[in-house]
């Protein structure tokens, strides 16, 4: 069990978890030419796996795993294990190493790629802010036409927050007869074009969906609904809507150490709302979210105040949000 201590000593050793006793006890084995080889071998090890990995700690493990698996072997086959033998079971360890970072490098810009051919669709959302100071932000390809004043034309999808006018109904076009007509309010709305039922999910206050000359094909919608009307069957459905109200749920949107001055506009356009960051210090800070579709915007925005406790974010109204102080790590 001499090369398993061995190992261990100079693991803590390179890990900064050596104690005094320890270090002596290594120090008077080290004084052994085979022992300072064998060390020397190890920090090999060590050394190439930072290198690949240089801010995880498994893959140390996995160099040690393959280095005893090779030692226990030789004892089963109860073969000599000279300092030649050891050498060539470190190499082992090595190139199990070199194999595993090259994966690891293949499948990560595999990801990378992904990650951003997703984050070009994000940033193809465009925004508008209309006549009356409404807002929009319209998926790719979709098509927003200001007809007059508070009242648009829709074909595709887009994200409305309405600014609000007791006198003045905001009305929708969708396609087919289908029509949306709010005062002030936040939602998404689907046109019924290309065969779809028209479709609102709001996100705040109160929306009117109904078919133009047909008083039976009507929904009210209030906030965390969603209501369809299908224009061919005049079939009208309302039901809660699940998860947040984004522009497209299927895109598999992700950050992986995003700077936060590019995050938060991405955020922007997937959630369709906006940030004010006037007073906001964000040079140098970034953010991970896997899959920031299977959350909220909400849980996202805690996300980062519980990584950078500098920052604090207000929502302000009409889908704004304030991102105040200096990003600093706890």
């Amino acid at each position: 069990m001499m090369d398993v201590r061995i190992y261990t000593l100079v693991h803590r050793e390179l890990t900064g978890q050596l104690s005094e006793g320890e270090a002596q006890e290594l120090m008077a084995l080290k004084s052994q030419p085979h022992v300072m080889t064998l060390s020397k071998d190890v920090e090999t090890i060590w050394n190439i796996s930072k290198e690949y990995y240089p801010t995880q700690s498994w893959n140390t493990q996995m160099a040690k795993a393959a280095f005893m698996d090779r030692l226990r072997e030789d004892r089963l086959l109860n073969t000599s294990t000279s300092q030649t033998s050891y050498l060539k079971y470190l190499l082992w360890g090595i190139l199990l190493i070199v194999i595993a970072g090259m994966s690891y490098w293949i499948i990560s810009e595999g990801s990378r790629s992904a990650e951003v051919q997703e984050t070009n669709v994000v940033e193809e959302i465009q925004f508008a802010s209309l006549s009356d100071d409404t807002k929009l932000w319209i998926e790719p390809g979709g098509v927003v036409e200001e007809v007059e004043y508070r009242q648009v034309k829709l074909n595709g999808a887009a994200i409305f927050d309405v600014s609000r006018d007791e006198t003045s109904p905001f009305r929708i076009d969708m396609g087919q007869g289908v029509m949306a007509e709010v005062l002030g309010t936040s939602f998404k709305a689907i046109s019924a074009h290309e065969g779809r039922p028209g479709t609102i999910s709001v996100r705040d206050g109160q929306v009117r969906l109904y078919v133009i000359q047909n008083k039976n094909a009507s929904v009210y919608l209030n906030a965390g609904e969603t209501g369809s009307i299908d224009p061919s069957t005049m079939a009208v459905e309302r039901k809660e809507t699940k998860g947040s109200v984004v522009l497209s749920s299927e895109l598999n949107f992700s950050f992986h150490n995003t700077p936060l001055e590019e995050a938060f506009p991405l955020l922007s356009q997937y959630f369709g709302v906006e940030f004010d960051l006037s007073q906001a210090s964000l040079l140098g800070c970034t953010f991970s979210s896997p899959l920031v579709q299977k959350t909220t915007l909400e849980a996202t925005l805690r996300n980062i105040e519980t990584a950078y406790e500098g920052l604090s974010i207000q929502e302000m109204g009409r889908s704004t949000y304030r991102v105040e102080g200096k990003c600093t790590k706890e």
